[in-house]
């Protein structure tokens, strides 16, 4: 499956591994160390070298997620999804094993008395339609989870401060 030690021609765990690792530490509030294995001569071998570019590609388009969040407010669902928050944003991580990602559609846990301002397609930049549901959940349309087919993370912007009861 790959590993990072070093072994020449050792295959290395794929990008798509790595950014659900990474998602899925965010959302229960676990660091992630990433290492690296150099050979004999400090070198980091290319196939490693290529899939932290990769990472570091997503990061500038996903950071916002990671960066500066914790976990939830909202438990997470193993394999299905999970969130973070900062402020007022809420990120939901859509993991590939999402039971309803056919539908090309996401819903959130009961928002209480807040209300949505702005989703959007954290990857790609690309808003998205979203409707306010009777029970305070927020169902998201237009989730192709193209950009990052493991991990497809949706920003959803309220109008206030996301504030827990102790």
């Amino acid at each position: 499956k790959g590993g990072w030690g070093y072994r020449p021609g050792r295959p290395v765990v794929p990008f798509e591994e790595v950014a659900v690792y990474l998602s899925d530490c965010a959302v229960r509030n676990i660091n992630y160390l990433l290492n690296v294995s150099p050979d004999r001569e400090g070198v980091i071998p290319g196939n490693q070298r290529e899939v932290l570019e990769q990472v570091g590609r997503w990061m500038e388009k996903v950071g916002p997620a990671i960066h500066q969040t914790r976990g939830g407010p909202w438990q997470p669902q193993f394999g299905e999804f999970g969130f973070t928050y900062r402020d007022d944003q809420i990120f939901a991580h859509v993991f590939a094993g999402y039971r309803d990602r056919a539908k090309e559609t996401f819903r959130t846990h009961a928002i209480g008395k807040h209300t949505v301002k702005s989703v959007r397609d954290l990857a790609t930049g690309k808003a998205l339609p979203w409707k306010l549901n009777d029970d305070r959940t927020v169902t998201n349309s237009g989730v192709h989870n193209t950009a990052t087919p493991a991990v497809t993370i949706l920003e959803i912007t309220l109008n206030g401060k996301i504030e827990l009861r102790p």
